[in-house]
């Protein structure tokens, strides 16, 4: 920690990333999610150009780091309390100064957003609310901490919106939807909590005192099932937006695989409570939502 603290800025900042907000597997992602939910949104009519690729991604790239900004404002005390170990309460890098980060993300989001015409606003203000509406806790703090299952269910609100605003980038006014796009959002909630429940699943020795999982809450049985069932609504309604699209076989087979692996992996850390089948679960809930999303726009 000495040595951090003689660091400049841009390093510390480097060194925060590396370890809260690993760009590639970040970038890596959200290009999937870009490409799925763009090329589903064209669908027929031909792809748009570079600049709404771009632009989208990045939009949507830095509402992920919004949400990493906002999640280390709301967990400061539960940090310092119990994970002295994180960039914030080591001393690394400052509120304030993750707090002007997030200003030149949203400033970057706006510029990209104008780029792509006045009428992407309002799907910015969407994203900005609910990013605003999850840092303060839906102003119920006290009550939602003490409701895991409603805290989880309402903080992934905020993957419809996100899919929402690449939607609306590939269309730009230009018509209307396909059909299955509700669907779309109802696989991206889910696909949410595949995620959410994945990376809060531990083998019982890697537990920690203050820090809630959903193995330590609901036990690792429920945890690993739960896990395998949100990855099941994905599939499902994934699927039936392909079918609305007109893409209901490729996404289909990409179901049958990921639902198969889910089945898996679930059973796996039920039998075996280890380390290495909890990682097993963190891995599939990746490599899922990068095929989900690479079938729904790309693969086609």
């Amino acid at each position: 920690m000495g040595d951090e603290r003689q660091m400049n800025l841009a390093q510390r900042l480097g060194v925060y990333q590396a370890e809260r907000f690993p760009l590639a597997a970040h970038g890596l992602l959200v290009a999937a999610l870009t490409v799925g939910a763009v090329g589903y949104a064209r669908g027929g009519v031909g792809w748009p150009g570079l600049r709404v690729w771009l632009a989208a991604f990045g939009v949507l790239l830095a509402a992920f780091l919004l949400l990493r900004i906002a999640d280390e404002f709301k967990d400061a005390a539960d940090d310092a309390a119990y994970r002295p170990y994180r960039p914030v309460p080591r001393g690394l890098v400052t509120l304030g100064e993750l707090a002007g980060v997030g200003v030149v993300a949203a400033l970057a989001q706006l510029a990209l957003t104008l780029a792509l015409g006045a009428a992407m606003l309002p799907y910015l203000l969407a994203l900005w609310a609910m990013t605003a509406l999850l840092r303060w806790e839906f102003f119920v703090h006290d009550w939602l901490r003490a409701h895991p299952l409603l805290y989880m269910l309402s903080h992934m609100l905020i993957l419809p919106v996100i899919v929402l605003y690449a939607l609306a980038a590939a269309w730009q006014g230009q018509g209307s939807l396909s059909g299955g796009a509700a669907w779309l959002l109802v696989a991206s909630y889910a696909n949410g909590l595949v995620f959410e429940i994945g990376r809060k699943l531990r083998a019982p020795e890697y537990e920690e005192p203050g820090v809630e999982t959903y193995s330590a809450l609901w036990g690792i049985p429920v945890a690993a099932w739960s896990w395998a069932a949100a990855v099941g609504a994905a599939a499902l309604a994934g699927t039936l937006a392909g079918v609305g699209a007109d893409k209901g076989l490729w996404l289909g087979a990409v179901a049958v695989v990921g639902v198969g692996g889910a089945i898996w992996a679930a059973a796996t850390m039920q039998r075996r409570r280890s380390h290495a089948a909890a990682k097993w679960i963190e891995r599939i809930s990746a490599l899922w939502v990068l095929l989900f999303y690479l079938a729904l726009g790309l693969l086609p």
